[in-house]
């Protein structure tokens, strides 16, 4: 199985989150690829993915909002 693992970070920390989820579920046999989200031009080609993001306001950060792989 192929996953992306994606998150909107301001400072790091949530993209750091991104990529210890990747190497946690990457240690159980999955294909995954760990992106920032501005970097995610598609997923097709992928079976799951999991996104995150920073929240501020109680609102999840713009690139998140208004992801939707394409």
């Amino acid at each position: 199985m192929r996953v992306l693992v994606t998150a909107s970070s301001k400072h790091g920390a949530t993209g750091g989150i991104a990529e210890e989820i990747g190497r946690v579920i990457g240690e159980r046999g999955l294909d995954v690829r760990v992106l920032p989200i501005e970097d995610v031009t598609e997923v097709a080609g992928f079976d799951a993915f999991i996104v995150g993001s920073a929240v501020y306001a109680g609102r999840w950060m713009g690139e998140a909002r208004r992801f939707d792989g394409d």
